[in-house]
């Protein structure tokens, strides 16, 4: 079999897009699993930093909403189902499954209490 650049740089890219997918999930899991979400008051990289190093007392609670949360991950779940079906799965979408459920389970345990009309309506949408 012969070596197809094409589809090297294809896989390649595939890999690295869901690598950074998965990576993008975490420091919001973190903040839901701490208990805290960082406050971005400034939009230097150097405040970045210095907000990601140091826990600041005007940190909020992360309290992720079911509703949102049960919606984009069944979204992202028929997407995966299609992609599947065509035969066109990549890692992102198999990243976005995952994540966005992991993100579900946080968000049943450590999410706002309860469940208002409005994400009854969207869940039902």
């Amino acid at each position: 079999m012969a070596y197809n650049k094409e589809v090297a740089m294809k896989d390649f890219f595939n890999v690295m897009a869901g690598v950074l997918f998965t990576l993008a999930f975490a420091p919001y899991i973190w903040a839901i699993m701490h208990k805290r979400v960082r406050n971005w008051k400034s939009t230097s990289v150097w405040s970045w930093i210095d907000r990601i190093t140091f826990v600041r007392p005007d940190d909020k609670p992360a309290k992720p909403i079911k509703a949102s949360w049960i919606i984009w991950a069944s979204l992202d779940t028929i997407t995966f189902a299609g992609m599947y079906a065509e035969g066109s799965l990549n890692l992102q979408i198999t990243s976005a499954v995952v994540m966005a459920w992991v993100t579900v389970l946080l968000a049943l345990k450590h999410g706002l209490p309860g469940w208002r009309r409005v994400d009854t309506f969207g869940a039902c949408s």
